[in-house]
């Protein structure tokens, strides 16, 4: 799983990329966000944080990413649910829904760390997904803008993101890449 993160500072030796997420506009039929082109066949995408409330919300999107990375071996959706419930409250924990039509197609998760190598706190995007159907329409563009304005907001400095596995999901890296993210390496983990 590889690493990357958006930084004001440097990592060992490499200076970081600036991240400019401002998409700019060529007509009114479609936009240019970090090179790809977006055309805009749905309404506006708007993006609410979520409440306690949208817990069922955010669990069924949580369970579909965790369905899709399995390979169909997620956890059941009332184990999730439950997690979704417990980790929402905290005020250490950030999630949006991203939303068109009235529709839920896309959650972000976004958690404060706190390292030495990092000069203190910093946000790591722990879930980050769209509907399948939603995908490339800029919805996790907008996810991502959410995370890095709330983490301005809370005075951190930089984003850090797990992608995972390589090359099954290079999409999800490049979209990292494109979204101003550095590739740092890769992230191991002990299930205890």
């Amino acid at each position: 799983m590889a690493i990357s993160r958006i930084a004001n500072g440097s990592f060992a030796g490499r200076a970081s990329r600036a991240c400019n997420s401002s998409p700019s506009f060529t007509n009114h039929s479609e936009k240019i966000i970090h090179g790809k082109k977006y055309r805009p066949d749905m309404t506006a995408i708007s993006i609410r944080q979520a409440q306690d409330k949208d817990a069922t919300t955010v669990a069924s999107l949580v369970h579909a990413l965790l369905d899709e990375l399995s390979g169909g071996n997620a956890p059941e959706l009332s184990e999730v649910t439950r997690s979704a419930k417990a980790v929402l409250p905290a005020a250490n924990v950030v999630a949006a829904i991203a939303w068109v039509e009235g529709e839920a197609v896309g959650v972000m998760t976004l958690n404060e760390c706190a390292a030495i190598y990092a000069g203190g706190k910093f946000g790591e995007i722990c879930e980050l997904y769209v509907r399948p159907d939603m995908r490339s329409k800029g919805v996790a563009h907008q996810l991502v803008e959410h995370a890095q304005r709330e983490a301005r907001a809370r005075g951190w400095t930089r984003i850090e993101v797990g992608a995972p596995r390589q090359p099954d999901w290079h999409r999800t890296l490049n979209f990292y890449l494109r979204n101003g993210f550095d590739e740092i390496g890769p992230r191991l983990r002990c299930l205890l």
